[in-house]
């Protein structure tokens, strides 16, 4: 729900961006303005729902959209599941507020991190571009992502999305095919990295459970 949350507050950073440091038309201007009035309040909304919960609402909300009818049944059996997560996320804002904003602080500025992913592809692919430049790109890309949330594995869509934005930015549009695939070479990386942590772990805690067991067991006898 952070996660969520952060997504909202990356866009109106960009927006932010958009109107500080370039230039915008009449129609791009109001363009960029109902944009970033719908996200302050998306935003808002989601601040507000957290502090009644909001989770297992949004959840029910989402299993009423045409093609995740579907998995109706299986957002009631996760009920409980929900329950907690509005829990927390209710004890963690109404009663831990400089945690909540702490975390919502590192996500942001995890992401903002990642914009420099954008901007080294397109320096080693012989291009100069802005940190700004890259900012728009992962925004406006992110954008499109989530719109088009209901594809499974965003196939297509993170590559279209790049397409569209950089070719917005004045971009050779076929870079973002290019750039989509080497996003998604690193994340299998990633993936890697934490499917073998996963691995090693489990590999750890049952060699606990097996010398807990073996105690135990001596202990009786």
């Amino acid at each position: 729900m952070l996660h969520f949350l952060s997504s909202f507050l990356f866009w109106i950073a960009a927006i932010a961006a958009i109107y500080f440091w370039l230039p915008v038309s009449g129609t791009a201007y109001l363009i960029i303005t109902v944009c970033l009035a719908v996200f302050l309040a998306a935003a808002y909304f989601f601040i507000k729902g957290y502090k009644n919960g909001i989770t297992k609402s949004f959840a029910y909300f989402i299993v009423k959209l045409p093609l995740l009818k579907k998995f109706n049944g299986t957002i009631r059996d996760k009920e409980e599941f929900l329950n907690d997560v509005d829990k927390n996320i209710k004890e963690l804002l109404n009663n831990r507020p400089g945690s909540f904003l702490a975390a919502n602080i590192f996500e942001l500025l995890s992401r903002l991190i990642g914009t420099l992913e954008f901007y080294f592809i397109l320096i080693a692919l012989g291009y100069s571009p802005t940190l700004l430049d890259s900012l728009l790109i992962n925004a406006g890309a992110s954008i499109i992502s989530n719109l088009l949330f209901i594809v499974p594995f965003e196939v297509g869509v993170k590559e279209g999305g790049l397409y569209l934005t950089l070719q917005l930015l004045n971009f050779i549009p076929l870079l973002g095919v290019y750039i989509g695939l080497v996003n998604r070479i690193r994340e299998l990386f990633w993936i890697m990295i934490g499917l073998l942590l996963m691995v090693f772990t489990d590999k750890r805690n049952t060699k606990k459970e097996i010398n807990k067991v073996l105690i135990d067991e001596n202990y009786i006898v």
